[in-house]
């Protein structure tokens, strides 16, 4: 409400201006993209880059930098890993000794990606490359390592008393008890077997009995079953006839204990199987659970000892999270172990109400991530034409309700309009209109008051771009009906003009029709432009003032008729494509134009650019003027269509001068402009 001494606040934003900049996308020395882009000028944020970065690719780059016209940006990126879940197995001379389901980034990958899978105490024995693709399988050969270490050994008899020992050099890790034979004192041999863990600065009782004298043991092949499984066997040799399976302790296997008891009876050649089941031993590890490098749970927890799956710490997992990780770990007294962890997403069924100035828009049930979540999550299922006035989290539960607020998207651009009467610029300036095709009516608001405009049908508005509207004051008619007709190519160079009246002027109101062919003709040596419909009967109300574009091309030269070089184009007498002139009456340079005098807006190229109206026809080569022409027609006092005469033969609706007549001349409109 505009009233006298009355108070207005007027909210305003900066008009964001793009400017164009080099940008290299690199990735390492290497560039994988780049070139020339529009970004908005001044300090921004790297994010406004996002929509430029190659497919596949993320920036390693945040912050801020200057934008300016002209300038240049290396950008570092990385391409995105895709991890696929992959069957791998370690065999240690043929035998596996570890494996599972390992994720490993996609596509052709270096053997070192599974350096954090190896098992504890071997090595990789290939180098290079492999292809990880989902589902695939890969067997990779190990060896151990061979690292000594110092280790107190102790030699002691069944009763525990002390024989031989000290410190000696063994092989790290898992070892079977033979490589002690060397440091076995004298007339002792070993009254254990299997295996036992070789540590820097640990110690090992190891039983040991002494060689008898008599030759009273045979050998006898005996096997050690953990149920159906073979855990350990061979040939052994124990004293001949009834024994008691006690004599048998130094040769079950380390972690192992017999399950039977009693005698046997021992002779050279003899088989034996002998039950045992696994010792549990226990060890107490440090395991740490992660999601995104942050710990969500965590503690000292009772684990097997030795290679173990994953799959033994899920009783330990947080609720709401699973394991990123298969395989295999080792368990070993007083280790840590990180295991990263992913949140479990369960969607539930929720209400949501979109509502605007407390108007319900739109809503329904959606599926929605249950637990904490950011309204973003929300934006698949906004409105067209609106958005969230709301941001930050909110609670997501199944079967609740939720109401979100919006607005609508403002898509009002500024144009700058020109209010003219018989030349005479009345207003104009800077005025906010929506974006795209719009009807003149939208313009009504901006008319200066006392006024009307004379031109109807659509126009196409554009950020930044010009417009001239033809007004008269109310109750006024025009007495001359005039049309401007401008010729022009594709890219928008004016290569003509013709300017054209009635021979009589009609009824007001009454519509007034002008034929190309007939009241009308194309420049010499251009045809309409091919693949664009236009019109070919422009009509305009009598008493009005009105222009219309039509696109034209040149006529395609035969290839067989060169032109003549000897009658060249003087090229010390250009012609100005934007005003043609006849050149056996030259401009006086001297006396140019008065830039002070108004152009007329029916002769406009921009009104005629506004007024576009486009039809199919044959192409029509007929030799007009390259100046600005004034013809005299006869003018059609009917509002009755009449055929055209350029091999149309549809009856094509010719609209008022102004409208637009199609999309696609609207788009080579548009074509135009961005060119420009």
């Amino acid at each position: 409400m505009a009233e006298d001494g009355g108070k207005l606040e007027v909210s305003i934003e900066k008009i964001s201006t793009e400017v164009t900049m080099n940008i290299q996308f690199k990735d390492g020395d290497e560039v994988v993209a780049g070139g020339d882009y529009f970004v908005p000028a001044g300090v921004q944020n790297y994010s406004v880059l996002e929509k430029y970065v190659p497919a596949g690719y993320q920036m390693t780059v945040s912050g801020d930098f200057m934008a300016e016209d002209g300038g240049k940006l290396e950008v570092n990126v990385e391409k995105i890993s895709t991890d696929v879940i992959m069957n791998i197995v370690f065999t240690y001379n043929g035998e596996a000794v570890a494996g599972g389901d390992y994720f490993v980034p996609s596509g052709v990958q270096n053997y070192s990606v599974l350096e954090k899978y190896l098992p504890a105490g071997y090595e990789m024995t290939v180098s290079g490359d492999f292809m990880a693709e989902d589902g695939g399988k890969l067997e990779v050969p190990l060896e151990k390592i061979q690292k000594d270490v110092i280790m107190n050994i102790r030699f002691v008899d069944a009763d525990g008393n002390f024989i031989a020992g000290g410190d000696y050099f063994l092989p790290e890790g898992v070892q079977n008890y033979t490589v002690l034979e060397k440091y076995l004192p004298e007339n002792y041999k070993l009254a254990v077997s299997g295996d036992f863990m070789v540590t820097e600065g640990g110690k090992e009782d190891v039983r040991v009995e002494k060689v008898s004298d008599e030759q009273n043991e045979i050998i006898m092949n005996i096997q050690f079953k953990d149920g159906d499984e073979v855990v350990a066997g061979g040939d052994y040799f124990v004293p001949e006839g009834v024994q008691n399976y006690s004599v048998l302790e130094k040769y079950v296997p380390a972690g192992y204990e017999m399950t039977v008891s009693g005698d046997f009876f021992a002779e050279d050649g003899g088989k034996l199987e002998v039950s045992i089941k696994k010792i549990p031993t226990d060890i107490i590890m440090n395991v740490i659970f992660t999601y995104n490098g942050e710990t969500v749970a965590g503690g000292d927890y009772f684990l097997p000892e030795g290679v173990q799956n994953y799959s033994i710490l899920e009783q330990y997992v947080p609720e709401g999270y699973k394991m990123t990780v298969s395989g295999d770990f080792m368990a070993e007294e007083g280790g840590k172990l990180e295991v990263p962890l992913e949140k479990i997403d369960k969607d539930v069924i929720m209400n949501i109400r979109f509502m605007y100035n407390d108007e319900f828009i739109a809503g329904g049930d959606f599926f929605i991530p249950e637990g904490v979540q950011n309204y973003s999550i929300l934006e698949q299922y906004v409105p067209e034409g609106y958005k969230m006035t709301v941001s930050g989290d909110f609670m997501a539960e199944e079967g609740g309700k939720l109401e979100v607020p919006l607005e609508k998207i403002d898509d009002t651009i500024i144009m700058n309009i020109a209010f003219i009467c018989d030349g005479e610029v009345i207003a104009g300036g800077d005025y906010f209109v929506p974006e795209g095709i719009q009807n003149y009516s939208v313009l009504q608001q901006y008319v200066p008051e006392g006024y009307e405009m004379t031109v109807s049908g659509d126009f196409f508005a554009i950020a930044g771009t010009h417009l001239d509207v033809n007004i008269r004051k109310i109750g006024q008619e025009s007495t001359q009906t005039k049309l401007t007709v401008t010729f022009e190519t594709v890219d928008g160079t004016v290569v003509g003009k013709t300017e054209l009246t009635p021979a009589e002027e009609g009824e007001h109101g009454e519509i007034c029709t002008f034929v190309l062919g007939e009241d009308f003709q194309l420049p010499e040596g251009y045809q309409l432009a091919t693949g664009v419909d236009q019109v070919t009967e422009i009509q305009i109300p009598y008493g009005s003032v009105g222009g219309h574009t039509m696109l034209v091309e040149a006529v395609p030269t035969d290839p067989d008729q060169p032109t003549d070089p000897d009658q060249p184009t003087d090229p010390d007498q250009p012609t100005d494509p934007d005003q043609p002139t006849d050149p056996s009456q030259p401009v006086d340079p001297d006396q140019p134009t008065d830039p002070s005098q108004p152009v007329n807006p029916g002769q406009s190229g921009n009104q005629g650019q506004n007024n576009t109206n486009t039809n199919t026809n044959t192409n029509t080569n007929t030799v007009v003027q390259k100046t600005e022409t004034t013809k005299t027609v006869n003018s059609t006092q009917t509002t009755e269509k009449k055929s055209p005469k350029t091999g149309d033969a549809t009856n094509t609706a010719a609209p008022v001068a102004g409208l637009l007549g199609s999309a696609l001349a609207i788009g080579a409109l548009l074509r135009r402009k961005v060119r420009r």
